[in-house]
């Protein structure tokens, strides 16, 4: 009896097994073009340094008659999910047409000035790895135009207590600098970094599951078979980052360390998935990069390659009111700005799944049910500040490093405490911050050294929650009143101590100030409620269900969604977002033209290198 049990079983797994690479099959088949046809890196041509120039790329302001009449794909968003998708459909011969609501394109990947100093809106670094799929595709779809800086060796400081904990470049290095600290946790070290490196071999499950028909993964997974085919990855993403850490570690303090970079995915670690935490510390642990220019390279970079190809334009100032359907097909878009209607049955949005189904297609929400969010939310929002300093960062005596303070080693009882407070607490000004994040973006750059000498921009960061504002929500910028601005002032006040606090020579070096709320990310980047990172990452949203059904396809026909929601957040995972979304509207495994494309090109270095060593 075991034995036919047994036998059946393997039975089952290898029908499994074969069912799903004949599932995968139209996909290989490949019926689009292939956008990574060749490796089309060309000679660097450099930043751009005439702003009139730049403007060309970034602030062409929408018109109808600026929208070509054979657009064959509309994307709402000027993100790095919905430009990087533009690319990629415009490389296979696709007519895009990419609509941003905002003045300026890029999304979160754009830059703004004030008083003379120029500041990053999103992007503070990007993990390093000679091997980074994603670097790679960012390579071949800005033809090798982006040029990258890396971070100071200690890439992040995690601050207990005003502890230090240098976090250096290299996995040797990280390994020797926790175990000098923590000598009693060696062992227990291992157990963490094991679960690191689980995640890590595991983690393509994230995208087949994804690239399964609904069909299939309602029928593994109502089975049981799934345990089978992604069991050891799906433990670890149904497993919160607390629970993986409390189980492995003893001492508090290492605890803390190991836990800081929750705020890199905006979700408190006992609530967190591990399979988003262990994703993360891969992707940093070999170093950090930024933008050489600032994030609007990466934009700027993007753009002229779509423009290159002749098959796309990008337009500003074009608020799209709604998404058209009829019959459940997609049949176009309506205009904010002059109610014009262009026609089109293919549209992505890079504006988040919340956004897409409540605010572009409302009449369709209930679509929302075939979606398994009962569980799922928004992510936090934030509280940043925007500081520029006079003084370079040598006078400054600061660094291209991320700073990481935290209250004390109990970072959940922290944020659980801070964010029961109401409006009126906060607005006495009696409280602490549970974490802030410090940087100096013009420090990782060279060109903003050479554009702004002796100037040093500041970014901070805290945990905020969209309910202390919402009583403004309504009002307009620069007209929500005098409690609104003493909040907000109060938390400047709050952020900039932090600061000081670490880097207390920076007291008499302030030349401007501006803090920006979560109203503020709701008004410039269209998010529901000033969230910066798309839905939570929490264990709820990394069930096999919820992640199957957090695709780019949506119930309806001819309208997709690309971006961070579809993968994961961040730079990296808006990327590969765009590329899942290529891979549906082309119907082509675009992930295998790039993987493939990516060895024949790593296969002619190694080649060229053994040539030139002979």
């Amino acid at each position: 009896m075991l034995f036919l049990l047994l036998g059946g079983g393997i039975i089952l797994i290898t029908v499994v097994a074969v069912a799903a690479y004949f599932i995968l099959y139209p996909l290989r088949r490949s019926k689009g073009e292939n956008p990574f046809k060749k490796d089309v890196r060309r000679a660097n041509e450099g930043v751009e340094r005439d702003m009139e120039k730049r403007d060309q790329f970034l602030k062409k302001i929408y018109k109808r008659d600026r929208v070509p009449e054979d657009t064959e794909v509309i994307i709402i968003g000027s993100g790095i999910g919905g430009l990087a998708a533009a690319v990629l459909l415009a490389k296979a011969g696709k007519k895009v047409a990419v609509l941003e609501q905002h003045t300026t394109a890029g999304g979160c990947c754009h830059t703004f000035f004030q008083k003379g100093f120029e500041f990053d809106s999103g992007i503070h670094y990007v993990g390093y790895s000679p091997t980074s799929i994603s670097l790679f595709m960012l390579d071949q779809l800005t033809e090798g135009q982006m040029e990258w800086e890396h971070l100071h060796d200690t890439y992040d400081m995690a601050v207990v207590n005003k502890e230090e904990f240098h976090f250096c470049s290299g996995r040797e290095n990280l390994r020797k600098m926790l175990d000098e600290r923590f000598p009693d946790s060696k062992e227990e070290l291992d157990s963490y970094f094991h679960q690191i490196t689980r995640v890590r071999k595991t983690e393509m499950a994230l995208f087949l599951v994804k690239l399964f028909p609904m069909w299939f993964m309602k029928l593994i997974v109502a089975t049981g078979i799934i345990k089978f085919m992604f069991g050891e990855f799906f433990e670890l993403a149904q497993t919160s980052v607390a629970e993986v850490v409390n189980r492995t570690i003893t001492d508090p303090k290492l605890r803390s360390v190991l836990m800081y970079q929750y705020g890199d995915y905006g979700c408190p670690p006992s609530e967190a998935s591990f399979a988003m935490h262990g994703s993360l510390v891969e992707h940093y642990i070999q170093g950090a990069l930024y933008p050489k220019g600032g994030s609007s390279e990466v934009t700027i970079a993007l753009i002229k390659t779509l423009q290159r190809t002749g098959n796309g334009v990008v337009l500003v100032k074009g608020r799209v009111r709604s998404v058209e359907i009829e019959n459940g097909q997609c049949k176009g878009v309506i205009m904010d700005r002059d109610d014009a209607f262009i026609p089109c049955k293919t549209v992505l949005s890079d504006a988040g799944l919340f956004n897409t189904f409540e605010h572009l297609v409302p009449s369709l929400k209930p679509h929302l049910s075939s979606y398994p969010l009962k569980d799922m939310r928004q992510g936090f929002s934030s509280m940043c500040l925007f500081v520029g300093l006079n003084g370079s960062a040598e006078e400054l005596n600061v660094q291209a490093t991320n700073y990481w303070l935290m209250k004390s080693s109990n970072i959940e009882k922290d944020i659980e405490e801070f964010l029961k407070k109401t409006p009126e607490e906060l607005l006495t000004g009696d409280w602490e911050l549970p974490v802030c994040f410090i940087s100096f973006p013009s420090t990782k750059d060279s060109i903003a050294r050479e554009r702004h000498p002796n100037k040093t921009t500041c970014t901070v960061v805290a945990l905020s929650a969209f309910d202390w504002f919402t009583e403004w929500s309504e009002e307009g910028i620069h007209k929500r009143g005098t409690e609104y601005e003493a909040l907000k002032g109060i938390f400047s006040d709050k952020m900039w101590k932090c600061v000081l606090k670490q880097f207390p020579q920076l007291e008499d070096k302030v030349e401007h100030m501006d803090a920006a709320s979560p109203l503020t990310n709701k008004y410039f980047l269209n998010t529901q409620k000033g969230e910066i990172y798309g839905l939570d990452h929490t264990i709820q949203r990394f069930s096999p269900m919820s992640l199957a059904s957090l695709r780019s396809p949506t119930p309806i026909k001819g309208l997709y969604l690309t971006g961070q929601d579809v993968v994961t957040c961040g730079f990296s995972g808006a990327l590969y977002g765009a590329l899942l979304a290529s891979c549906e509207v082309l119907q082509r495994n675009v992930l295998t033209d790039i993987m493939k494309l990516k060895k024949s090109v790593e296969s002619a270095q190694t080649s060229a290198e053994e040539k030139k060593n002979q």
